[in-house]
């Protein structure tokens, strides 16, 4: 398993829709990513219940995705209907910018201050709709992309309720969430059912997968780890020195922003300069004009500009973080293979969702993360410990709190009061774990005889 996407993520909000296409294209078009599926897979629950030995599996959605049969005809539906969208935002972005120049041909006769903010007043309002209309096109583009994509859904949520069913499973994680953090940061590849999957459903296999190692799980050998990702990488030494980088390459965004803005003004300025000849000869004309056809461009691409930097500044980033999460990554395996665990969880998403909301100390190997990468800090006097017979139980934290009467937010004192009712129930239960099935977290614990929520619940309400 990797943790090389913990920092992806893919610029979405406030891009202008004439870099839609680049959206899809930065997700290689046939890379769906629903934020519909965790809802489908969360609602499948396995009646198989287990004592002391837990079965665990994994999968990744989204190469299942990218090998459904009618992937080509959603790509070019999706396409066409993109386009109809573009066209659709072109269409208006004409009129405001006929609008524009029509405003600009207005001040060359001369108008009152009164009728100038009258004039401003309906290009912000139209502006503002410009980037209405952009913000639903792509709302709409996502639901479109859901739409196309829900046969594919409903069939993999059938064939991993029959798999699980079959194999005795007792809980199936997503490799990664749907902002590709990693759930799972060391697995075993007989654990892995994404080729199941997709032989049950009768999907292509890829040469490499024809020759994947069975799915082969002994429950009575399943180990169970964790660490922090996020808290490692921030103390990186290497993440550290990358955020100086960072920074300096955002003072040059910055800069030519900066740049941008004078080039336009000092060009706004010339252009005024030349208006107030009443009769400027006829190459002067011209020149006007390819002066407001400037001034024009540059206006949009500043309203552009902070998107593109934070794109330009996030693709920096993955591209500095890569060697030190390949050497995050080296530990994680190492400490995993040296202690003997199975598996190795990710405890907080991104969110700050923690996906473990109990668990042994001598379960999480962070303290000797920091060891292995020389990061000072961090001590812990427990010796790892890899226990083969474990029960794991779960509840889903977001239900906890919905059902809770006149819970806007969970306070410090609420916090701690649900802290101890889950490490209550653990030792009433035995578990060794306790899973948070709340839908950022992306683990999927289909077994309903461990489901501790209404547990959890009642305890608070009391």
């Amino acid at each position: 398993m990797s943790v090389n996407a913990v920092y992806f993520c893919v610029y979405l909000a406030g891009i202008q829709f004439e870099t839609l296409a680049e959206i899809i294209n930065r997700r290689k078009r046939h890379m769906f990513v629903l934020r519909s599926l965790n809802a489908l897979l969360f609602a499948a629950l396995f009646s198989y219940s287990a004592l002391a030995q837990v079965a665990i599996g994994y999968l990744d959605l989204n190469i299942i995705l990218t090998q459904y049969p009618d992937m080509n005809q959603a790509n070019a539906e999706l396409a066409s209907y993109e386009e109809k969208l573009g066209g659709d935002i072109r269409v208006f972005q004409d009129y405001l910018n006929s609008q524009i120049q029509a405003y600009v041909e207005k001040q060359k006769t001369g108008l009152s201050d009164f009728e100038k903010s009258k004039y401003e007043e309906v290009l912000e309002r139209l502006n503002t709709e410009y980037q209405e209309r952009i913000t639903f096109a792509q709302q709409d583009l996502i639901r479109k992309r859901g739409e196309l994509m829900s046969p594919a859904i409903i069939g993999i949520d059938k064939a991993l309720r029959e798999l699980a069913a079959s194999k005795n499973l007792d809980c199936v994680i997503q490799r990664e969430n749907e902002a590709g953090i990693p759930v799972l940061v060391f697995a075993p590849e007989n654990a892995d059912l994404t080729v199941e999957v997709l032989k049950h459903l009768g999907w292509r296999l890829t040469e490499e997968q024809k020759t994947a190692p069975p799915f082969n799980v002994d429950p009575g050998n399943t180990s169970i780890g964790f660490t922090n990702v996020e808290l490692v990488l921030a103390n990186m030494p290497a993440i550290k020195s990358m955020e100086v980088v960072l920074a300096a390459y955002q003072k040059k965004l910055t800069r030519d922003f900066e740049l941008k803005q004078a080039t336009q003004l000092a060009l706004v300025n010339d252009y005024n300069d030349k208006r107030e000849n009443k009769q400027p000869p006829e190459d002067e004309l011209r020149q006007m004009a390819r002066m407001e056809k400037e001034i024009l461009k540059l206006n949009n691409e500043i309203r552009q500009f902070p998107q593109f930097a934070d794109a330009l500044l996030q693709e920096r980033r993955i591209k500095l973080m890569e060697p030190a999460l390949n050497t995050l990554q080296s530990a994680i395996d190492k400490i995993a293979a040296d202690n003997g665990f199975t598996f190795i969880l990710n405890q907080t998403m991104s969110t700050g969702v923690t996906s473990i909301v109990h668990g042994p100390e001598n379960g999480d190997i962070t303290a000797e993360l920091y060891k292995v990468l020389d990061i000072p800090g961090a001590k812990s006097s427990l010796a790892l410990s890899s226990p083969k017979n474990i029960k794991v139980g779960y509840l889903n934290v977001e239900k906890v709190f919905a059902g809770m009467p006149g819970v806007k937010e969970a306070n410090a004192q609420l916090q701690e009061k649900f802290q101890k009712a889950i490490d209550t129930i653990a030792v009433e239960e035995k578990y060794t774990f306790m899973l948070n099935q709340t839908s950022a977290s992306n683990i999927l614990y289909m077994n309903p005889d461990h489901d501790e929520t209404q547990n959890v619940l009642s305890r608070l309400n009391n």
